[in-house]
């Protein structure tokens, strides 16, 4: 069920909180998934797409990285938003409308914040994607494994 903010947008229910912390775990594996295939690589010496597999789980960490400081700022402008909306109703009853246009101003430039930053964290999500599906079609554990025939060791 959704409820009216003081702006009269509909908010979101507590069911997209359980999404994003789930969501947020997942991220977490991710991470945890490149930083295993780094040590693979860097354990198992150079060979013929070292330099392509290290820049590629390199940039996919680098690109959560970037992913999760955006989620953080996110966070505080929904944050903001919140405390402004209280702010908007208290000022409703009662105070000038000058600090309530104030208040819906800064509203929308946290908007406007959230709304971009939100479109830079998707592309931040397809470039860690399309990283991720490198990494995995050049392979890092059977890449330079030793190729010698399986058989008795003398």
């Amino acid at each position: 069920m959704f409820y009216q903010d003081a702006f009269n947008r509909p908010a979101p229910n507590i069911y997209v909180g359980k999404r994003n912390f789930i969501h947020q775990l997942m991220d977490v594996a991710l991470l945890m998934a490149n930083v295993s295939q780094l040590k693979a690589l860097l354990v198992s010496g150079r060979g013929e797409y070292f330099a392509l597999l290290l820049t590629f789980i390199c940039l996919s960490i680098s690109l959560q990285v970037a992913f999760t400081i955006c989620m953080i700022v996110i966070q505080a402008f929904e944050k903001q938003v919140e405390d402004l909306a209280t702010k908007a109703t208290e000022c409703e009853h009662g105070q000038k409308t000058q600090d309530i246009e104030e208040l819906e101003c800064k509203h929308k430039r946290n908007e406007v914040w959230c709304y971009r930053l939100d479109k830079v964290s998707n592309i931040l999500v397809l470039f860690i994607i399309v990283a991720n599906v490198f990494v995995a079609g050049f392979g890092v554990e059977g890449a330079y494994a030793d190729r010698s025939p399986p058989g008795p060791v003398q």
